[in-house]
């Protein structure tokens, strides 16, 4: 049976510049790296960054990640010049959208 999830895989144009860019945004320690991609660690899942030539970005979040204070995180963004929507809520959920480099969509939640 399943135990977890071990990785999620998120496709760029350009690894370097993707790299950067989460590192700065998520300031997540880097488990791996490659030629191709590089992989950082998210708690038990990893956040996988892969360079591919052609691919169509995520055109909604496939996932969404979990912040401690979404309000601090919504800051972050803002300073980094993120461009990202305001916190939203729903149910008990706080949650924000916003895109990486390549144009994947992204959201982050805090409960």
């Amino acid at each position: 049976m399943i135990a977890k999830v071990e990785t999620v895989f998120i496709k760029t144009y350009k690894l370097e510049e993707a790299a950067q860019w989460y590192k700065t945004v998520f300031k997540l320690p880097i488990k791996w790296s490659n030629e191709r991609a590089i992989a950082f660690e998210a708690g038990e899942t990893d956040l996988t960054i892969v360079e591919e030539t052609t691919f169509t970005p995520l055109p909604d979040a496939a996932f969404t990640l979990f912040a401690q204070d979404i309000d601090a995180f919504y800051n972050h963004l803002v300073k980094q010049q993120v461009e990202t929507s305001t916190v939203q809520v729903w149910e008990h959920i706080r949650y924000l959208s916003f895109q990486d480099p390549a144009g994947n969509h992204l959201q982050v939640c805090q409960y």
